[in-house]
C-alpha cells in the first residue's frame, strides 16, 4: 500500500513538472494584462505603466488629454482609460504578444504655447533693446541637413556668431548618417529657431554632428552605449515613421548600464504626427544583446 501511495505521490509531481514547462514555453514572447481597464480608471499614470512595464508588455504609449483647470475634481496625472491591442474593454490575466500597443490616457493641464526645447534664452528684437540685435544664423538644423559640420561652422562665423562650439553624435554604421554631417544645431539652448530671426552676436550656438563607431574586438560579446542608443532610436523611427528625435545630447535625463549589460534609457525626445505637427515628449526603454546584435525589451513614450 506505502508502494502504491508513493508511486502515485511521484506521478503527481512529474504531471504537475511538465505541466508548468508547457505552460511558461507556451507564453513565450507573451505579457499577461495586469487589472482591466475599469480598474485602472481614476489611477496615477504612471504607476499604470509600470504595472505594465512589470508584465513584460514592451509598446506602451501614454496620451495627455490637456483639459485640466483647476485639478480640482480630477487630478493632474488621472488616467482615463487604458486600451490593449486597441481594446479598452480588455480583462485582467489575458495573455498578449507582448508587443502590441498599450495606450495610457490620462489628464493634465494645458501646456503653455512656447515654441522651445529645453528652455529657450533666444534674444528677440525690440523696440527698446538697448542692445541691438545684429547677426542672423545661415542654417537650422533642416536646412543644413547633409552639410559637414566644418562648413557649417565657418558660416556661422562668416555671420557674425562668436560663441560657437561642437559636439560629437556617435552613430553606427546600419544608422545609415553620414560621417561628419549635421546632426543638430542649437542657439540659446533651443534646437526650434528660425532663420529669419537676429541674434546677439554672442549668442550659444552648438552644432551636433555625426561620427561612425564602428565595432571592436568586444562587439560580438557586449554592448556599448552608442549602439545600444542608435538602437533605441531605429526601434522608435519604425514606431513613429512621421518624425521621431532623440535629444541625446539637450535632453538625456538617464542611460544606465545594468549588470546583465543592458542599457536603459529615459531621454527627451520630438515627435513628428502624419498632419507634420511636432511635439515634445519622453521615451525610455531596455535594450539588450550586443553591438552586433541588439535588442529592444521594452519601450514607451509618455505622449
Amino acid at each position: 500500500m506505502k508502494k502504491l501511495i508513493c508511486i502515485l505521490i511521484t506521478l503527481t509531481m512529474i504531471f504537475t513538472l511538465v505541466g508548468c514547462s508547457e505552460s511558461s514555453n507556451k507564453h513565450e514572447g507573451e505579457a499577461k494584462t495586469p487589472s482591466g481597464s475599469s480598474v485602472q480608471k481614476g489611477r496615477d499614470y504612471q504607476s499604470v505603466v509600470d504595472d505594465f512595464v512589470k508584465k513584460g508588455f514592451i509598446n506602451i504609449k501614454t496620451e495627455a488629454l490637456d483639459d485640466l483647470i483647476t485639478g480640482w475634481l480630477t487630478k493632474d496625472g488621472e488616467v482615463e482609460s487604458v486600451s490593449v491591442d486597441g481594446d479598452e474593454g480588455y480583462s485582467a490575466d489575458v495573455w498578449y504578444p507582448n508587443d502590441v500597443e498599450v495606450v495610457i490616457t490620462y489628464h493634465t493641464f494645458a501646456e503653455e504655447d512656447v515654441d522651445i526645447e529645453g528652455g529657450d534664452n533666444v534674444d528677440v528684437k525690440t523696440e527698446d533693446d538697448s542692445n541691438p540685435l545684429e547677426v542672423s544664423p545661415p542654417y537650422n538644423t533642416k536646412t543644413a541637413n547633409g552639410l559637414n559640420y566644418i562648413d557649417v561652422v565657418e558660416a556661422f562665423e562668416k555671420a557674425g556668431f562668436t560663441n560657437i562650439s561642437v559636439e560629437k553624435r556617435f552613430v553606427t554604421e546600419r544608422s545609415g548618417y553620414e560621417e561628419n554631417t549635421i546632426a543638430n544645431i542649437y542657439i540659446n539652448n533651443s534646437g526650434t529657431f528660425k532663420t529669419d530671426r537676429t541674434y546677439n552676436p554672442d549668442s550659444e550656438v552648438r552644432i551636433d554632428y555625426y561620427v561612425i563607431s564602428k565595432p571592436d574586438e568586444k562587439s560580438e560579446t557586449e554592448l556599448t552605449q552608442s549602439f545600444a542608443q542608435s538602437a533605441f532610436e531605429d526601434y522608435a523611427e519604425n514606431q513613429y515613421p512621421y518624425g521621431f528625435k532623440c535629444h541625446w545630447i539637450l535632453d538625456l535625463k538617464n542611460a544606465e548600464q545594468w549588470d546583465d549589460g543592458s542599457w536603459f534609457f529615459k531621454v527627451g525626445v520630438t515627435i513628428t504626427n502624419q498632419y507634420g505637427t511636432k511635439y515634445d515628449s519622453v521615451a525610455e526603454g531596455v535594450v539588450s544583446g550586443t553591438d552586433q546584435n541588439p535588442k529592444i525589451e521594452r519601450f514607451y513614450v509618455d505622449n
